[in-house]
């Protein structure tokens, strides 16, 4: 968003991020210093996976890393949002068992919001507001 409240026209983030295969879904987290998206292109286990690239100064973007399992796996992950003043973050996955094609899973993060997000356990989300009691745990120990 410029200074007058208009969009600038795209910009191509370029080969540390985007590859001749697809990227998707970018949201910002660590205090403004991690771009998160999930590329078919990168290092990945499978399908689409969630990856990180730091923010350095002047908005210069690092390597694309992948954030590694769980929160990346063999079935397609889409995205990825951080909320660092809870711990938690929210992924998009198509896991094997899940409720539909695509769920909404929920994470928590390691204390530092600026490391990339190691996950205590992961959860898929039912909607209802005692969602933790019945939620099936994907996480730990699992491949």
């Amino acid at each position: 968003l410029q200074k007058n409240g208009e969009w600038s026209e795209p910009e191509n983030l370029g080969e540390l991020i985007n590859t001749k295969y697809n990227e998707l879904s970018p949201s910002i987290g660590g205090n403004g210093k991690i771009l998160y998206f999930s590329s078919e292109g990168h290092n990945t286990m499978g399908g689409y996976d969630l990856f990180s690239s730091r923010i350095e100064k002047k908005g210069v973007l690092g390597n694309a890393v992948n954030v590694g399992y769980p929160l990346s796996t063999t079935d397609d992950d889409y995205y990825f949002q951080a909320i660092p003043v809870s711990r938690k973050g929210f992924i998009t996955s198509s896991k094997i068992g899940g409720s539909g094609l695509q769920d909404i899973y929920e994470v928590t993060l390691a204390r530092d919001p600026n490391e990339t997000p190691v996950p205590q356990r992961i959860c898929a989300i039912d909607g209802r507001k005692d969602h933790a009691s019945r939620s099936k745990n994907i996480g730990q120990g699992q491949g």
